[in-house]
């Protein structure tokens, strides 16, 4: 029998101003019944579902640990969704990645350093191999035209020595391109927001690559969810994987769903996760008018695989349901007019 996760259930509990009496009688089970959630207890799999029901959320997420929060900065986001894809694609366990992430970190850096001394050394040599009468074109400054570029490469060797992966210090710049130079040249992904290289408009120093706002795209998502979804054709399957890329999912599925025996469960559950967001957002209403205009909203919403937008739009604050409503309602019936006003327009441009 299952065992519902206290720290899910009472996170849960806390978020929806809900009492234990209260779940109780929603429910229609005992406040007894409901008390054995913090001592542990086993409960039955169609009370566990009762329960979920109230809270809104699916079964599997009541059993499951509660998810981190969801105001965290994109860049984290990003690594959870690459650590979330990298369990699926390659059957580990994400605590397992996470154990031993400091000693993949030291190879790519390792890595990182030799790649730059080979190519410092590179430069080096062929410096050498120049004819030292080379002068500078200044008659006023003669001085030999490789100088500055010797200079660079020992500063830059230096830097080697001391594992800087960030390259020689110019505390005019932010640098950590050599690091971000190195995944780019070697792993196979883009990199976005970090790889900038303009000057600020103030003080024309360039603002070079900050690791910390790294964004990345690898593939390895889309890997992942293939790999639990497998069926390109099936309608459910496809609509499934769209629901979990468009509000990056991947880091919520239960563990238990991550395999490939349990895709029906795991459509079931990319669903129940759909349904209980948008009653989330669009609770019911006592008052008939304002719940019309709700179930309305809610209907748009569920035609649409991406609902996460919701939460970052100053439009539409999950704080002000009837708002929200009516928000998604206009911008549908300016879809709407929009596709009918082109359609006008094809049939009168029509040489038929």
């Amino acid at each position: 029998m299952p065992i519902i996760n206290k720290d899910t259930f009472e996170q849960r509990k806390k978020k929806k101003g809900f009492t234990n009496k209260y779940i109780a009688e929603a429910a229609c089970l005992t406040e007894t019944t409901v008390g054995k959630i913090k001592k542990g207890q086993n409960l039955q799999a169609h009370t566990v579902t009762k329960i979920a029901n109230v809270l809104n959320l699916a079964a599997e997420q009541l059993l499951s640990p509660p998810e981190a929060s969801s105001e965290k900065r994109s860049h984290q986001r990003y690594g959870e969704q690459c650590l979330s894809s990298a369990s699926i694609v390659f059957n580990v366990p994400e605590s397992w990645i996470l154990e031993h992430a400091g000693m993949f970190f030291t190879i790519l850096a390792e890595q990182s350093l030799a790649q730059r001394r080979e190519k410092a050394m590179q430069c080096l040599s062929d410096f050498n191999a120049l004819d030292n009468s080379i002068v500078s074109r200044d008659e006023d400054f003669p001085t030999y035209a490789t100088d500055y570029y010797l200079e660079a490469i020992s500063r830059e060797l230096d830097a080697i020595e001391a594992k800087d992966l960030t390259g020689p210090r110019d505390e005019s710049k932010n640098q950590n391109a050599h690091f971000i130079n190195f995944f780019n040249e070697t792993a196979g992904f883009e990199t976005f927001d970090c790889y900038q290289w303009d000057a600020d408009t103030q003080t024309n120093v360039e603002i070079g690559a900050n690791l910390e706002d790294l964004d990345y795209y690898f593939g390895l998502e889309h890997e992942a969810m293939y790999k639990l979804l497998p069926k390109y054709s099936d309608s459910d399957q496809s609509n499934a994987r769209e629901i979990i890329e468009e509000n990056n999912l991947l880091p919520k599925i239960p563990t238990r769903l991550r395999s490939k025996d349990r895709v029906d469960d795991l459509i079931k559950w990319v669903f129940q996760w759909k349904e209980n967001r948008i009653n989330e957002f669009l609770p019911e209403h006592s008052n008939k008018t304002l719940n019309d205009q709700r179930i309305w909203a809610k209907e748009i919403l569920k035609k649409s695989n991406s609902i996460n937008y919701i939460e970052h739009s100053k439009h539409m604050q999950p704080t002000k349901p009837d708002a929200l409503a009516d928000y998604i309602i206009k911008q549908h019936e300016e879809k709407v007019l929009e596709r009918k006003n082109k359609t006008v327009d094809l049939e009168e441009n029509s040489d038929a």
